[in-house]
C-alpha cells in the first residue's frame, strides 16, 4: 500500500507541474525564418501561418476585427488584413488582402490589386469580380490569439492530461536516443484507481527516414486489492518499424499483460478517468488481457490508411477493487463477468481523414470501417438464458464475425457555424454468438445523452439482469447530428512577460461555442425469436430512441443538457472534456 500512495503522490505533484507549466502564452514567429514543410497541430502549413501572421502584422497593413463592409465605389489604398467574422467587398483595395479565421466574400464589381489569403475560412469570389494576384484558400483554423496592439500571435497549443501529469528525460543525440518516462496510463477506474506506467523507449532514426522503436513498460494499478505486489503490476513491451515519409509503413509487435477496455464507445478515456475520480461513475467494463499482437498499417494517400493485423490472447473476468472517489462513496458498480478463454482475433480495416484540424473540426471528413474474425479455444462461457444467445461451443470450433463503421461529416455553413454529423455502428454479423465482452448496448453521456447509462442493454429482452449492467445486445446503430455556433466572450486578462518583451500570457476565456444536438439510435438482439429482430433486417423506427439538447463549449470544456425524446424522462447535465465527436 506504501508503494501505490508513493505512486499516487508522485503523479499529482507531476500533473501540478505541468500544470504551472502550461499557461496559455502568445509566441511570435520570426517571419525571416525558413519555411520548412511542417504541419500544425491543427493541420495548416507552418509555412502559411507564418506568411499569413507576417502579412496581418506588418504595419503598412490596415487591419479589421469582426464583420467588414466595402461597398460599391470604396475604395482602400493599402493591405487589407482582417480577423474574424465575414469580410464583403464590392469595392476596390489597392492591395494583398489577409484573411484569419474568417470568411471573404468578394462580390460584383470588386476589384483586389494583389494577393489573396484566407485562412481558417472559406473564399466566396463572384464571376464579375476581379483579383490580379493569386488566390489561397486554407480550410484550417489558425492557432492564434489577439494581442492588446490589434496584432495577432500564435496561440500555444494545448495540453492533454496525460501530457500534464507526465515526466519524461531523453539521453543521447544522432541516430540513437533513449528515453525514460513516468506518466498515468490514461484512465482512473474502479479496477485499477489511477493507473501509472513507468520504463524506457530507445529510437533509431536512420537516413532513409525509417525509425526503428523499442519500449518496455511497467503498470503500476494503484488501487490494489491483491496480496502481492506482482498482481498489482502489468507490463507492455513493444518493437515498432516505421518506413516511408511520413511513416507510409508502420509494423508493430506487442507483448502484454494489462487491463483493457471492454468497449470505447461515449466517452473518452479521460472523460471515464475523471467521472470515476470525482462521482464514483465507471462508465466502462473491463477484462483481464494477457498475449500478444502483429499490426500493420499502410498510408496509400496521406489521407488514407489500410490496416490489419492479428492478435492472440487469454482473456479472464477481473473484479472492481474499491479505490478513493472525491465526492461519493455510494460503492462501485461491480465489473461485468466475462466468457474466459484463449481468443485469436484477425483484423482488417480502412481510415479515411479529410479534416484539416481533427481536433476541432470544421470541415471534411473521417470514416472508419473493421472487420474481425476472432475464433475461440478453451472457452469457458456464462450460463446465460437463451433469450440471451444460443449456447457457445466448448470443443474448440467457437468462432464468430463482428463489424464496425464510424462515419462523419463536417461542414462550415458560413460565418462562425459548423454543422455536423456522424452515423456509426458495431456488432455481430455472422458465426457463433459474441462473447460477453464484444456485446453491446445503448444509452448513457456520450452515446444517447438524454437517458441513464445503458438504459438499452437488452436485458428487458432477455429476462437476464445483472447489478453490474453489462451489456448484452448484439448489434448497434447510432446517428448524431449537432449544430455549432462560435462567438467572442473575451473575458481574457493579458499579463506581460517580464522576461520576453515579445510574449504575452492571456488567462481566461477567449471564444465559446454554443452548441444544438440530436442523437438517435437503437441496440438488439439479431436472429431468429421472441425480442430478436432477423440477422438481414434493421429495427423498424419505433424501436429507435432519441434525445435533443443543447450546450456550451470552451477551452476544451463542454457543458450539455440532454433531454431524451420520451415522457418521464430528465433532463440530464452531463459535461465533457471536447467535442462530442
Amino acid at each position: 500500500m506504501t508503494l501505490r500512495r508513493l505512486a499516487l503522490a508522485l503523479v499529482v505533484l507531476l500533473a501540478a507541474a505541468g500544470t504551472l507549466r502550461a499557461q496559455d502564452s502568445l509566441i511570435v514567429l520570426d517571419p525571416s525564418a525558413p519555411a520548412g514543410d511542417s504541419v500544425l497541430a491543427t493541420g495548416l502549413p507552418a509555412a502559411v501561418f507564418q506568411e499569413a501572421l507576417a502579412r496581418y502584422n506588418d504595419s503598412a497593413t490596415a487591419r479589421f476585427s469582426g464583420d467588414l463592409r466595402l461597398p460599391p465605389g470604396a475604395r482602400l489604398s493599402s493591405a487589407l488584413g482582417a480577423y474574424h467574422g465575414t469580410f464583403r467587398i464590392r469595392g476596390t483595395v489597392d492591395g494583398p488582402i489577409t484573411v484569419i479565421n474568417g470568411d471573404l466574400v468578394l462580390g460584383p464589381g470588386a476589384i483586389i490589386r494583389g494577393d489573396v489569403l484566407v485562412v481558417g475560412g472559406r473564399l466566396s469570389i463572384s464571376p464579375e469580380a476581379t483579383v490580379e494576384g493569386e488566390r489561397r484558400e486554407f480550410a484550417a483554423e489558425a492557432p492564434v490569439v489577439r494581442r492588446s496592439n490589434g496584432t495577432l500571435a500564435e496561440r500555444e497549443p494545448q495540453r492533454s492530461l496525460a501530457d500534464l501529469a507526465s515526466a519524461e528525460a531523453t539521453f543521447g543525440g544522432g541516430q540513437f536516443s533513449t528515453t525514460i518516462r513516468l506518466a498515468t496510463a490514461g484512465t482512473y477506474n474502479r479496477l485499477e484507481g489511477l493507473p501509472v506506467i513507468f520504463g524506457p523507449r530507445a529510437d533509431w532514426q536512420f537516413s532513409s527516414g525509417a525509425l526503428l522503436r523499442l519500449e518496455v513498460l511497467g503498470i503500476l494499478r494503484t488501487a490494489g486489492g491483491e496480496a502481492d505486489l506482482l498482481s498489482d503490476l502489468g507490463v507492455t513491451g513493444r518493437a515498432e518499424l516505421r518506413l516511408g515519409r511520413p511513416n507510409q509503413l508502420r509494423l508493430q509487435l506487442e507483448g502484454y499483460s494489462r487491463v483493457e477496455p471492454i468497449s470505447e464507445l461515449g466517452l473518452t478515456s479521460s472523460e471515464i478517468g475523471w467521472y470515476a475520480l470525482l462521482a464514483q461513475r465507471d462508465y466502462r467494463d473491463y477484462f483481464d488481457a494477457n498475449g500478444g499482437a502483429l499490426t500493420a498499417s499502410w498510408a496509400l494517400a496521406p489521407q488514407l490508411r489500410l490496416e490489419g493485423g492479428v492478435r492472440l490472447e487469454r482473456e479472464r473476468t477481473i473484479l472492481a477493487n474499491d479505490p478513493f472517489s472525491l465526492f461519493s462513496d455510494e460503492g462501485w458498480r461491480p465489473n461485468p463477468l466475462i466468457d474466459d478463454g484463449e481468443y485469436l482475433t484477425w483484423r482488417v480495416g480502412a481510415a479515411v481523414d479529410t479534416r484539416p484540424n481533427p481536433s476541432q473540426p470544421t470541415t471534411g471528413v473521417y470514416a472508419r470501417v473493421g472487420l474481425e474474425y476472432t475464433g475461440g479455444d478453451d472457452v469457458a462461457p456464462l450460463d446465460l438464458p437463451e433469450t440471451v444467445r444460443a449456447p457457445i461451443p466448448t470443443d474448440g470450433s467457437y468462432g464468430y464475425a463482428r463489424a464496425s463503421f464510424d462515419l462523419r461529416g463536417y461542414k462550415r455553413l458560413g460565418g462562425r457555424q459548423t454543422l455536423s454529423g456522424r452515423f456509426l455502428g458495431e456488432g455481430w454479423v455472422g458465426g457463433d454468438p459474441l462473447p460477453m465482452q464484444r456485446r453491446v448496448a445503448l444509452g448513457g453521456p456520450g452515446i444517447l445523452d438524454g437517458y441513464e447509462f445503458r438504459a438499452f442493454d437488452c436485458s428487458d429482452e432477455s429476462g437476464y439482469h445483472d447489478p453490474a449492467k453489462p451489456a448484452l445486445c448484439d448489434r448497434l446503430m447510432l446517428v448524431q447530428g449537432e449544430f455549432r455556433q462560435r462567438f467572442r466572450l473575451g473575458l481574457t486578462r493579458r499579463i506581460a512577460d517580464t522576461e520576453r518583451s515579445d510574449v504575452e500570457r492571456v488567462v481566461g476565456i477567449e471564444e465559446a461555442d454554443f452548441v444544438v444536438f440530436a442523437d438517435a439510435g437503437t441496440a438488439w438482439l439479431a436472429g431468429d425469436g421472441p425480442g430478436r429482430v432477423p440477422s438481414n433486417k434493421l429495427p423498424s423506427l419505433g424501436d429507435w430512441h432519441a434525445d435533443i439538447g443543447v450546450g456550451l463549449t470552451t477551452g476544451g470544456l463542454g457543458i450539455y443538457l440532454a433531454k431524451a425524446i420520451e415522457e418521464g424522462e430528465p433532463v440530464r447535465l452531463v459535461v465533457r472534456l471536447g467535442r462530442r465527436f
